[in-house]
């Protein structure tokens, strides 16, 4: 997993440094050498494609998603040239699903609540959003989302769900334990900027790493 992350780090500095080329020949040697990360690197590969304008391709490895039970978040794809063929049946798997967490840490320090971003699920939000010292002496809860619009995107844009999700685990996980810290990333950094304002949620810190508002129709 650690040779893994290296390699995921690697492509996506790549992928925001404006280099789908280097994206697609990481690619080549990654699909065959970490094929539990399949879903994910298909992702990129597709995204890499239609950056390229190599639309053929893209669609080839969306047709390879399909095969295998991978679907990605509608909203990335364009609206012709045949991207509509899976879009429309990938839109259909959207939903709400069970929550997922995650604790990492020492279990009597203090208490951290983190939120990842959008499209986002805990393994790639844990693998980027982690603190070798806080570890040490909290613990960081690592809180998914139930809405789900892709194999392995989860959002936050049902502002009301997405404050029962955070309620429930609270109330049913965490019982009387208290949360010092509330962390976000992105979306999850708005939202949780969001649970500050309106009083969802009672802690000493907050931290927040780019809180996105244009995909966050929350209410501040």
């Amino acid at each position: 997993m650690q040779e893994y992350n290296g390699f995921h780090r690697k492509l996506q500095n790549y992928c925001l440094g404006g280099h789908p080329e280097m994206v697609l020949e990481m690619l080549k040697e990654g699909m065959d050498k970490y094929p539990k990360h399949l879903s994910e690197m298909l992702f990129e590969g597709i995204m890499a494609c239609i950056e390229l304008d190599q639309h053929e391709s893209a669609l080839n490895m969306m047709k390879l998603a399909d095969s295998q039970g991978f679907w990605y978040p509608t909203e990335m794809f364009p609206e012709e040239k045949g991207y509509e063929l899976y879009t429309k049946k990938w839109h259909e798997n959207r939903g709400r699903v069970s929550q997922a967490s995650m604790q990492v840490g020492y279990e009597n320090g203090l208490n951290m609540l983190a939120l990842h971003g959008w499209g986002e699920d805990l393994s790639l939000f844990r693998r980027y959003f982690h603190s070798d010292g806080f570890e040490k002496r909290g613990r960081i809860h690592y809180l998914q989302s139930s809405q789900k619009i892709g194999d392995i995107q989860y959002v936050w844009n049902d502002r009301k769900q997405a404050e029962h999700d955070v309620r429930h685990y609270l109330t049913e996980t965490l019982g009387d334990m208290k949360i010092d810290i509330l962390a976000g990333f992105s979306q999850g950094g708005y939202l949780a900027l969001d649970f500050l304002v309106h009083e969802i949620i009672d802690v000493d810190k907050l931290i927040l790493i780019c809180p996105g508002k244009k995909t966050t129709p929350l209410r501040l």
